[in-house]
Formats: C-alpha cells, sequence, structure tokens
C-alpha cells in the first residue's frame, strides 16, 4: 500500500549540495472543456493544466498510434496570470487521497489547491509564505479529509473544506530557516516534518506531531545535536510507528540514512558516501531503501528493520526518486534518464525515459510512483513525458504534458489505478478504467 508523493528540497551549505530547484507558476482561475477520450487497456486521462495568457485545449496530443483505441481526453484548462519574476522555484507538489476523489497542489507562489475527481476546483488558500519562503511539501491521509503543507517557516494543516485548523512556527537551531518535507500518515494520526536551518548554516530538525480533530501537538523533534543535517526527504510506514530519512551532510560530500522510532528513538544511522536525496519504506517498515546524489556517482542501498544491508545498486548516475514493490524485495528507481525495476537489488528490466538536467543549479530528474496495489509503475521527466509501465516493463500509456511542462512531483492512490502529477504548467491526473 503505497502513495508517494513528491517532495523536493533545497539544500544550504558552505559548499553547494545536489538539489532540485523550480521554477514559478501563479494562481489560477478555473474553467473546463472537454475532447474524446483515448483509452488502451484499462487506463484513461484526465488532464488539468495551467498557462499564463495561453490556452492549453490545442496542446495536448495523444497519437492514436502510441495509444491505441479512439482518441480521446478530459481536459481541464486554467488561465494563470504571470507571476512576479525572481519569486522563486516552481513546487507543483502534490497528495492525493485513496479514492481519488480529493487532491491537493501547492506551488512556490504560496498558494494550496484542493481539487474533486473530475478536476473542479474546490477551493484555494494562501500559504502566507515570507519573502524567500518555499514550499517544502504536501501530505494528505487516506481519505483526504486532513491536510498537511509545509510553508516557509510553518507547518500547516487544513480539512478537506478548506479550513485552516493548525499551524505550528519552526525554531531553534533552525529559526530563520524553512520547512524541508512533510508526511501524514495513512490514517491521519501523525505528522512527521522537517525543517532546515537559514542559507550557510544548514542543521536540521526533525518533527513529529499528533494529529486529534484538526489539531497538531508536538510529541518530539530531532536536531543532530547542531550538526550539519538537511532531511530531504520522509517515508513512514503504515501507522508511523517507524519512520525512514535521508539526509544531506550540507557540504555535498556525503550523508545519511536513518531509522526512527515513533517515539523519537533513533533506532539506527548509516553513513553514505554521497547525498542522501530520497527514501522509501515497506508498509510493515522491516525494509528501508535510500536513494543518494553525487553528481553522477548515486546509488540505491536498502536495509532491512535492524540496518543490516540488504542489497545495493548502483546505476552510474544519480538517484532521483524510487519506491519500493513487495514488501520491500522489489524497487522501481528513477536514476540518471531510465527506470530500473530491481529484484533484490538486480536489474530485471529497465526502460529509457529521456535525458535529464545535471548542471547546477538546475538539476532534476525523472520521477516515479506505484499505483494500483503495486501492480503499475509511473514515471514523469524533464521534458514533460507522463509513461504507465506494468510490472514487466511493458508501456501502458504515454501523454506528452500540455506546454511540455516539466514533471516536478508525482503522487498515486495506494489501492487505485490513480495518478496525480506536478508539473510547471499545472498538473494531470490519470485515471485507469
Amino acid at each position: 500500500m503505497w502513495c508517494a508523493l513528491g517532495w523536493f528540497a533545497v539544500e544550504y551549505g558552505v559548499s553547494r549540495e545536489v538539489n532540485r530547484p523550480r521554477r514559478v507558476t501563479g494562481t489560477e482561475t478555473y474553467w473546463g472543456s472537454s475532447v474524446p477520450r483515448t483509452t488502451k487497456g484499462r487506463w484513461s486521462t484526465v488532464v488539468v493544466g495551467v498557462a499564463g495568457a495561453v490556452t492549453l485545449a490545442l496542446l495536448v496530443a495523444v497519437p492514436a498510434s502510441v495509444m491505441g483505441g479512439t482518441p480521446s481526453l478530459t481536459l481541464w484548462l486554467r488561465d494563470t496570470p504571470p507571476i512576479a519574476a525572481g519569486l522563486g522555484y516552481t513546487s507543483s507538489t502534490t497528495a492525493i487521497s485513496n479514492d481519488g476523489n480529493y487532491m491537493y497542489a501547492a506551488t512556490a507562489s504560496g498558494f494550496l489547491y484542493s481539487f474533486g475527481a473530475s478536476g473542479g476546483l474546490r477551493w484555494t488558500r494562501s500559504l502566507g509564505l515570507p519573502v524567500g519562503g518555499y514550499i517544502g511539501g504536501v501530505s494528505t491521509d487516506a481519505s483526504g479529509s486532513v491536510v498537511a503543507v509545509a510553508a516557509g517557516n510553518h507547518f500547516e494543516l487544513f480539512n478537506s473544506l478548506g479550513t485552516r485548523t493548525w499551524s505550528f512556527s519552526i525554531g531553534g537551531v533552525v529559526s530563520g530557516g524553512n520547512t524541508q518535507s512533510v508526511a501524514l500518515s495513512r490514517d491521519g494520526t501523525a505528522l512527521i516534518g522537517s525543517a532546515v536551518g537559514p542559507f550557510g548554516y544548514p542543521t536540521g530538525m526533525l518533527y513529529s506531531f499528533a494529529v486529534r480533530q484538526g489539531h497538531g501537538e508536538l510529541k518530539w523533534s530531532y536536531d543532530w545535536g547542531g550538526t550539519f543535517a538537511v532531511v530531504h526527504a520522509i517515508a513512514l510506514n503504515q501507522n508511523a510507528s517507524r519512520i525512514g530519512v535521508a539526509l544531506g551532510n550540507g557540504y555535498a560530500s556525503g550523508g545519511w540514512v536513518q531509522l526512527f522510532s515513533g517515539s523519537g528513538s533513533l533506532l539506527w544511522s548509516r553513513a553514505l558516501s554521497e547525498v542522501g536525496d530520497s527514501v522509501a519504506m515497506s508498509s510493515s517498515g522491516g525494509v528501508v531503501a535510500a536513494g543518494t546524489q553525487g553528481y553522477g556517482t548515486g546509488r540505491v542501498v536498502a536495509y532491512n528493520g535492524y540496518g543490516r544491508l540488504l542489497w545495493e545498486f548502483a546505476p552510474g548516475a544519480d538517484v532521483w526518486s524510487l519506491q519500493l514493490l513487495a514488501g520491500g524485495s522489489e524497487a522501481a528507481v528513477a536514476a540518471g534518464g531510465r527506470l530500473y525495476f530491481l529484484e533484490a537489488g538486480s536489474v530485471v528490466w529497465s526502460r529509457y525515459l529521456g535525458a535529464v538536467s545535471t548542471l547546477y543549479p538546475n538539476a532534476q530528474g525523472n520521477d516515479v510512483v506505484v499505483a494500483d496495489d503495486g501492480t503499475e509503475i509511473a514515471t514523469g521527466n524533464v521534458s514533460g513525458t507522463v509513461r504507465l509501465f506494468d510490472l514487466q516493463g511493458a508501456m501502458l500509456f504515454s501523454v506528452q504534458v500540455p506546454q511540455v511542462a516539466e514533471v516536478e512531483s508525482m503522487s498515486a492512490s495506494p489501492t487505485l489505478p490513480i495518478v496525480w502529477v506536478g508539473t510547471s504548467a499545472g498538473v494531470l491526473r490519470m485515471d485507469g478504467i
């Protein structure tokens, strides 16, 4: 049971670390249209896009030769006013409920959006980003009734109606810094978040909150004793009794993968020779895997719940995203420009996804999520192509995002064939039938 959330993190340090910054989109107004639908197998699409003064209706093309069947799409259009130049990077981070009826997206311009299953905009809320602040992530519970956001120097909770029910401002060793990532347990009772100190002082902080009736209560925090340690990604097991984190050391020269208990005890820590940029966990918490970036020398390392190395995979490129399947024995990995399907660290098959950008500060790669009880793998790349594969490597679906926008985050229903994609030009939903 997986719902992979798309995060991004910017590491501050004396020496730069590999990061994945984004460009800006703005606020949006909603209107809709539809054109014929294309299907192959059990998949169809619902596309949601954002543009400036450009209408997207003529920019979506799904070749029948690729898709098969009768051409069809449902296209939801948006008209976005331009955002002030130099305001930051796009962060179309996304989260989706298990049934797909609640979909959330946050942008670097500081707005949270809620959509219904058909693409209708339910509400928009300003997140009050301070100058220089950015979005660390968005997460929701299985029902979609609670949504958590890491925005600027605070964490916030909203209910499904758009009411802001709670806010928490960071402090201590990360005072003056920014929230970095957030994860809400699927039952909605636990929120785990991280934050980083101000520019030039990349101390890290990990927070755990109990969530009751829409309000958060701080249970514990962990600050690594003032050591430069920046959490780039968080993964939880089903009930948040195990918390996996991937960290960088602030100097782009290494990092750690660590496992915490739900009560805040550090169970084990393993040093990495590259920056820990992504992390995944089996539903039981018995397997923790981390993906690293080292300017072209990334790895995937998997450990059991006691910190013993199970397997390792070196793709010869930076690892951008990873997901675990089958209780942790299988993994889907986006590294360099390829998707790898692994079993116990060995490559079962791989597929080319497209070239990635590796030049700082625009380093950016591919995303991967797993949907429908682990039976489908969806990928998105910097050229704006979203693809769906089965576990044998057959491509079931491919679509080009409007405006050839970069895919920046992906989330999926753990139980249904629904994928929710954040791009530099808006959001896109793929539905199974």
